[in-house]
């Protein structure tokens, strides 16, 4: 079992990425998240990865993942009746580990409903059987040091609705907090922080 590949990105979109190591290049299925996430072409990476392996045609597919949490959150969703690998990097692309915990703790079916391949059923079957195993999703917070948890979460979320990847996001913030000092920092309204974080990401 291959459980991550590491190497140079030579290729990547918002469903695949292509990563060589010792002249071997591995094409990974991944989610618009992981894409988001993903580096410059031609840097360095560490995927999670989930091979799958058709038993009727003998066909593998390569998953690749760029947060544990969004690869246990995958296992758990084909772990499902009714949802495949494909189907569950589709769940993947709309929403992000935390988020979906957070949906299904609260028992929101009209939010998953509105989630790729997700209909009413669907929702309910998922529900009933991951409200009790993705809590833990809920307490994992983006750390940036220097601000708390929850408006770190708050920022990144922000920066990448406007364009921004998480990595990015993260070094932006770095950069506001160094820029303005760790007390300042503390008392910036959460607006102010994005505002300058966009400045500093461009």
């Amino acid at each position: 079992m291959i459980s991550y590949v590491k190497g140079m990105l030579t290729e990547k979109s918002p469903n695949h990425a292509i990563i060589e190591n010792n002249g071997l290049g591995y094409y990974l299925i991944i989610s618009a998240n992981s894409y988001q996430a993903l580096p410059d072409v031609g840097e360095g990476v560490v995927l999670h990865t989930y091979l799958q392996v058709a038993s009727q045609s003998d066909q593998m597919n390569l998953y690749g993942f760029s947060q544990k949490e969004e690869y246990d959150l995958f296992k758990t969703l084909i772990s499902i009746s009714g949802i495949g690998a494909r189907g569950a990097i589709k769940i993947l692309s709309g929403i992000s580990p935390r988020r979906f915990a957070e949906v299904v703790a609260s028992e929101d079916v009209a939010f998953l409903t509105k989630l790729p391949g997700i209909g009413k059923k669907s929702a309910q079957r998922i529900i009933v059987e991951l409200r009790e195993k993705l809590p833990a999703l809920t307490d994992k917070k983006q750390a940036v040091p220097g601000i708390d948890s929850d408006r770190a979460e708050e920022v990144i979320q922000a920066l990448m609705t406007l364009g921004m990847n998480a990595q990015e996001s993260r070094r932006a913030i770095e950069k506001v907090i160094q820029t303005a000092g760790a007390k300042e920092a503390k008392v910036l309204p959460t607006e102010e922080i994005i505002r300058r974080a966009l400045t500093a990401g461009r």
